[in-house]
């Protein structure tokens, strides 16, 4: 029993990890963005064999000094959000303009929401009781 606790509350605290440190990533990237409105000009297909084709909008805005820019968003999903020609808050890097993420609130805690949730699902599926002694040693004289 202590063993499979010891996983799920290990399972947890990997999740939670991953969680927190996707929160602070978008915290930080956040706190330095300059917030811009675009539009969306087309959209990209990301994603390999082994990984799932995400959408992502490439949008089209000007920078704090005025200079054309064009990028796909960093945000990816399954089917497009936007139209082309729909305008769209963004979020950018002044450093790194073509580093763009949406202005979103849902998915600055969403995925981080995820990830603990699926930290503590782990852990409570580890923490259910096995079946009983008994029954696991007459299903294997039945079998024999």
């Amino acid at each position: 029993m202590w063993a499979r606790a010891a996983s799920g509350l290990a399972a947890f605290m990997i999740f939670a990890t991953v969680g927190v440190t996707v929160y602070h990533d978008d915290a930080d990237f956040r706190a330095g963005a300059e917030r811009t409105l675009a539009t969306v000009v087309r959209h990209e297909s990301r994603g390999s064999a082994a990984t799932a084709q995400l959408i992502h909008p490439v949008v089209r805005f000007e920078d704090r000094d005025g200079r054309p820019v064009v990028a796909a968003v960093e945000d990816g999903t399954e089917s497009p959000l936007f139209r082309e020609g729909e305008s769209v808050v963004v979020l950018y890097d002044p450093a790194h303009p073509r580093r763009v993420r949406l202005e979103s609130t849902l998915g600055r805690f969403a995925l981080p929401a995820l990830f603990a949730l699926a930290g503590a699902i782990a852990f409570a599926l580890c923490l259910r009781p096995g079946p009983p002694k008994e029954a696991t040693a007459s299903s294997e004289s039945h079998e024999a």
